[in-house]
């Protein structure tokens, strides 16, 4: 029916400013997998794959920022066309931790405190 594409293109357009989209994703969600890769984004396994390629601190950091915690897989698009993608993750993982605990208030606590109807 084309809704999940419309809904990333929808968060893609409002996150814009962002250099990297991440989702993430448990093993093995199939539907999740075949939108993802549709859409551009490049699949990467948190604990074995980016761990590898980028370190465990910046995948430590990069879980926090996406409350990916309970989550297998990364699935990583360069907002911009041929940019490295795992210098960008590596760079954003690096920055202060003013930076991934504002994400992290973002997209994890912030959402979790609003559905509870608390916004503090």
């Amino acid at each position: 029916m084309g809704i999940g594409k419309i809904l990333m293109s929808t968060i893609e357009e409002i996150c814009a400013d962002s250099d990297v989209y991440i989702a993430t994703t448990w093993l093995g969600n199939e539907p999740a997998d075949k939108l993802y890769k549709s859409l551009g984004y490049v699949g990467y396994t948190w604990g074995g794959e980016l761990r590898r390629l980028i370190g465990r601190r910046a995948v430590d950091r990069l879980l926090r920022a996406t409350c990916g915690y309970d989550d297998d897989v990364a699935y990583v698009k360069p907002v911009v066309n041929d940019s490295d993608v795992l210098s960008t993750l590596k760079r954003i993982a690096e920055g202060g931790d003013g930076d991934i605990n504002r994400l992290w208030r973002e997209t994890c606590i912030g959402v979790w405190l609003r559905l509870r109807g608390n916004t503090h």
